[in-house]
């Protein structure tokens, strides 16, 4: 059984859908701001606090915020509550005389709660997917988003928008309950939970201080995009969205194409050399090169986006590394960077064309300094020291490479069904039973009678027993510690 593909399947699919919807959302959110220019640059700076607030909480109690974002009714309320809020706000808006401030405070603060929630378990979804995948749905759904949110704003018919924020966050809402990925925790048997607690004693968590250069990159990076942006002419601010078309259709047709993985490094040089030659024209006080620079700038933000998003996953993917920890904190500091950015470039807004191209140059010359500094040649290999270059990660590569024929020889030995075979690889990579209830397509019970069944076959009662039956390195960690204990 093949398990590295660029071929879309059925979950992938709906990964990048959710994940388009939620960038269509995105875009739509500055037109639920209470006060100010209604549009895609309005710079949103009360929807950026909020998700900077609200990301900063999800950081702050990681542990207890992963489960809690999974339950199948904390979602499922986020996104009728969301739907509610988004369409009520964007009406009173276009429509009718505004909201009170307190109302309309709490409606954008469950918009804002739905945006962070859905977002960091569609993001966390992608770390079970291989690179190749991950790059893949972010390149599909920035191609699907881009236009679509950029013809939403270009319309400026005010029933168009409120449809769209009202019934985008129920096809999210459809989404995951086809894709099943939710799982109420409270659902989990006991013996999931004990595992799961087995685990955590056999691989200890990454410090929280492997993101600091990461975050510091992408803060530096989208500051600049932002700064770019906010010197497009407002009459086409929506064209230059149709740079990330482009940038993000690169990136997909090279995947689906050749079938091979982008190179990190390529992925981010391109990003770079875009921005650097977007903070260039945007020194020329010009109409056409500034509009150029818009669009340069969203393809090379895009590109950049892809990179760091897919650096991360597979952070998570190969590591302990928790993924709502590393997602929340990245996506904090964007939030943060895209609304500095902005109100940076809006103080530039009358100054002269020398000062604007000092200003652009000097962030230029940061995105240099930044580039060598904040990511070395090791880094790409090792996702800032989250996955470590060492002989056991060299273990956890050969593990994963030679899983399925482990699997089909224990399979042919104790006489398990194609199905349990397939189950019994999914638990070796220490997938959870939602995880397998995805994966497979199947029911909750159907996992859990599987995962019994293969528990009993195999003559073993943990999980950490049959990740030393089919030579887990995790295992051989452990056996190792101990024996140097006595």
């Amino acid at each position: 059984m093949k398990r590295a593909r660029t071929s879309l399947s059925r979950p992938t699919i709906l990964t990048i859908a959710g994940i388009t919807c939620l960038q269509v959302f995105d875009c739509l959110e500055p037109f639920l701001e209470p006060a100010g220019e209604h549009g895609l640059r309005a710079g949103y700076p009360v929807v950026s606090l909020l998700l900077i607030l609200c990301y900063l909480a999800i950081a702050a109690t990681f542990k207890r915020s992963a489960s809690i974002l999974e339950s199948r009714r904390l979602s499922s309320a986020l996104c009728l509550g969301a739907s509610v809020c988004a369409g009520v706000v964007a009406f009173c808006t276009f429509d009718a005389p505004h909201l009170p401030t307190w109302a309309h405070a709490a409606a954008l603060a469950m918009v804002v709660c739905f945006h962070c929630a859905l977002n960091l378990n569609f993001l966390a979804s992608l770390c079970r997917h291989g690179i190749s995948t991950v790059i893949l749905c972010l390149a599909v759904s920035n191609v699907i988003a881009s236009p679509v949110a950029a013809a939403i704003s270009l319309t400026g018919n005010g029933a168009v928008i409120i449809a769209a924020v009202t019934l985008l966050p129920l096809c999210v809402l459809g989404i995951l309950y086809t894709q099943n990925r939710i799982c109420d925790p409270a659902g989990q048997s006991p013996e999931t939970n004990q595992d799961a607690a087995e685990e955590s004693d056999l691989e200890t968590s990454r410090d929280a201080t492997a993101m600091v250069r990461p975050v510091v990159l992408m803060v530096l990076t989208i500051a600049a995009t932002s700064f770019v942006r906010s010197f497009t002419p407002a009459v086409l601010d929506s064209v230059s969205f149709f740079g990330a078309l482009a940038g993000s259709a690169f990136v997909a047709a090279a995947i689906m194409g050749s079938g091979r993985t982008v190179r990190f490094r390529s992925l981010y040089q391109a990003s770079w050399i875009l921005i650097v030659t977007a903070l260039l024209l945007v020194s020329l006080a010009d109409f056409a090169p500034r509009l150029a620079a818009g669009v340069i700038g969203n393809a090379g933000y895009i590109l950049f986006d892809i990179f760091i998003t897919a650096l991360i996953a597979n952070a998570c993917r190969l590591s302990s590394l928790s993924p709502y920890l590393a997602f929340s904190i990245t996506s904090c500091g964007g939030a943060a960077a895209f609304c500095l950015g902005g109100l940076f470039g809006s103080a530039f807004s009358g100054a002269t064309p020398y000062t604007v191209a000092i200003t652009a140059f000097f962030l230029a010359a940061i995105l240099a300094a930044a580039s060598n500094l904040l990511l070395t040649d090791d880094d790409y290999r090792t996702s800032w020291g989250t996955i470590r270059p060492s002989a056991e990660h060299d273990s956890i590569a050969i593990f994963y490479g030679s899983l399925p024929a482990t699997c089909d020889a224990i399979s042919q030995q104790y006489g398990l069904t194609p199905r349990e075979e397939e189950v019994l690889i999914l638990l070796a990579q220490r997938k959870s039973v939602a995880d397998i209830e995805a994966e497979l397509f199947i029911s909750n019970p159907t996992a859990k009678t599987h995962v019994r069944n293969i528990y009993r076959k195999l003559g073993i009662h943990k999980r950490a027993e049959l990740l030393a039956m089919v030579g887990h390195p995790s295992t051989a960690s452990a056996a190792s510690a101990s024996t140097d204990g006595d």
